[in-house]
């Protein structure tokens, strides 16, 4: 692939320049197009400036264009040799002169040389595509990669708010054991012997307007619905469960 392109040159206008150089060669003036907005690949452009009207020749190797190209347009001065017809036409018995000859070999040389530019210039764009390509594929992974860092930061956060809770569970938990441990030696202090169950009975008698039986703390002991005064209790010795409180606070 050739670094500088046989058949052509590309001018970035200014607003301003005016004057561009034509530096291949070239058969015929008439072979130099000046275009606006053209493209190398598929031959399309936006305008052509005419020989005498848009650009004209100050030298064999320059040109100036009437109106200055504008800041972002883009001028391409480009050889375009015929390569559907010959320009020397040989003739039986005709002179064979160098001139002839040259034309007749350059015109297969530039035509060569042009499509050779057209060739290196499809290597360009595709290596550009292929770029471009990579460069949104190395995005895209990116943009992937940071998603998943942030799902893993939001799993680890969601797994801490989760271990947080069951911290908080146990030691809700836990409270309510300590919590129920103290009720316990609070009411089971006034009782004798110690038991945990003793506090709870004292506060069932006059909650449930019941009565009780036996000493709180002691088994037996327990509660029930009210009995009349002289009540019999089968199976159940008055010594054993003395004394009898009712709701009224009488006793029997």
């Amino acid at each position: 692939m050739s670094a500088t392109p046989f058949s052509y040159r590309q001018y970035a206008g200014n607003g301003s320049t005016t004057t561009f150089s034509v530096p291949f060669p070239y058969l015929l003036k008439a072979h130099v197009k000046v275009y606006l907005g053209f493209n190398i690949l598929d031959g399309t452009f936006t305008s052509e400036l005419a020989d005498g009207v848009g650009f004209n020749w100050t030298s064999g190797t320059q040109i100036q264009t009437v109106a200055a190209p504008a800041s972002g347009q883009t001028l391409t001065v480009i050889r375009q040799t015929p390569n559907t017809t010959r320009l020397v036409d040989w003739q039986d018995g005709s002179n064979l002169i160098s001139d002839d000859l040259d034309i007749a070999d350059l015109q297969n040389l530039y035509v060569v040389q042009e499509q050779q530019d057209r060739n290196d210039a499809s290597v360009v764009a595709g290596a550009a595509a292929a770029a471009s390509s990579s460069a949104s594929a190395a995005a895209a992974a990116a943009s992937s990669n940071a998603a998943i860092t942030t799902a893993n930061q939001a799993l680890a956060a969601a797994s801490g708010v989760a271990a947080s809770a069951a911290a908080a569970e146990e030691a809700a938990a836990l409270a309510s054991a300590v919590s129920g441990f103290a009720v316990g030696l609070i009411f089971g202090a006034s009782a004798t012997p110690p038991r945990p169950m003793a506090g709870f009975e004292v506060l069932l008698i006059p909650e449930n307007a019941a009565f009780s039986v036996g000493k709180p703390g002691q088994i037996p002991f327990g509660v029930g619905p009210v009995l009349p005064p002289g009540a019999a209790f089968s199976g159940i010795n008055r010594s054993d469960y003395f004394p009898i409180h009712h709701a009224s606070g009488s006793f029997v």
